[in-house]
């Protein structure tokens, strides 16, 4: 999904969007977000200064410099970083880079942060055994279209199934390959999606149905999940400690492009979904979903226009959520006005 390089652009973070910046933009909140910017990972309001995952060290030393003066530092966290490190089924690369910053400016910084803002439940319960004064839970905001989805529900099409996950994610998918190079082994009129690019794994270049797309930026690939329309998606997740921590995203995310969602039963948000939103799969069951659906596409659409709803709620909740939780939280200047009001 989102490009992974030690040269990304790092102020172009998903986290940024889906947490902060797109809840106050919709308000006309939006102020002048470069103006604002306090680092590649922060963004300081007054004496307020909020930091998003990672953090340099000028960044940490402004923390520090706040605090002492009285002033507020903010957390915005959405993975457990200190689980992807112990995670040796992850990408090599990606661990180290997460641990250098774990092992490293995380213990200065988790002694200057008053408050923490996280994904999900289970990151919620781990930052709450830290001494910070509050940790608040939001989820994230996708735009839903409200519009309801309508396709063919005849076979003339092949059937377009989209896996919308990065590298970090391949163990996860590795743990139903079989299941699906049996299915696409004895169904021709079937198409996979992925965004592996020069990663792909071997099992996915023996599949001939498959559409290989280059990792992207954030901003890129919001845009092609906006212009994108997939039949069915899927999200299998191993049973990690990573995991159990992530959001309720892919979901939304599934809503966006139209399709109906296979996830792994164990995913944490599974309890906040209804019978209908989705099918829920263990391994050995992934095959049978895709069966079902590739023989009722009537059921396809049922399925992605419940999804659609239910991301709806769960997304204008969210946004409702966030723009209280930040205006109560940030000295925001209105887009259009003055930003005499903003340090940076």
């Amino acid at each position: 999904m989102i490009q992974q390089s030690n040269n990304a652009p790092y102020r172009d973070l998903p986290t940024t969007s889906l947490y902060l910046q797109d809840c106050l933009n919709t308000e006309g909140l939006c102020s002048d977000w470069e103006n604002c910017r306090a680092g590649p990972f922060s963004f300081r309001f007054d004496d307020r200064l909020l930091i998003i995952r990672y953090a340099t060290d000028a960044e940490v030393d402004l923390a520090r410099t706040i605090r002492a003066e009285g002033g507020r530092v903010i957390y915005l966290i959405d993975d457990d970083l200190g689980a992807i490190v112990n995670d040796l089924q992850l990408p090599e690369d990606y661990r180290g880079r997460i641990e250098g910053f774990v092992s490293g400016l995380w213990q200065e910084l988790k002694e200057l942060i008053d408050e923490v803002v996280v994904s999900s439940n289970a990151l919620l319960e781990k930052m709450q055994c830290y001494e910070f004064e509050m940790v608040t839970q939001l989820d994230p905001l996708w735009s839903i279209p409200s519009d309801t989805i309508q396709r063919p529900s005849n076979h003339q099409s092949p059937l377009e199934i989209a896996w919308l996950c990065s590298r970090s994610h391949i163990a996860d998918l590795e743990s139903i390959s079989a299941e699906l190079v049996d299915f696409f082994s004895r169904h021709q009129d079937v198409r996979l999606t992925v965004l592996f690019g020069k990663n792909r794994p071997t099992w996915i270049k023996r599949l001939h149905q498959v559409e290989n797309i280059n990792p992207m930026s954030w901003n890129e690939y919001r845009s092609w999940v906006g212009s994108r329309q997939f039949d069915v998606a899927l999200y299998p997740l191993l049973d990690s400690e990573v995991n159990q921590s992530r959001s309720i995203n892919k979901f939304l995310e599934h809503a966006v492009v139209g399709a109906a969602s296979i996830i792994s039963t164990n995913a944490p948000f599974a309890d906040r979904l209804q019978p209908g939103d989705c099918f829920f799969a263990q391994p050995g069951e992934w095959i049978d979903c895709l069966e079902m659906l590739m023989a009722d596409r009537s059921r396809i659409l049922k399925m992605a226009n419940q999804a659609r709803r239910r991301a709806l709620i769960i997304s204008e909740k969210a946004q409702i959520q966030q723009i209280e939780f930040w205006k109560k939280r940030l000295p925001l200047v209105k887009a259009g006005s003055s930003t005499s009001g903003v340090r940076v």
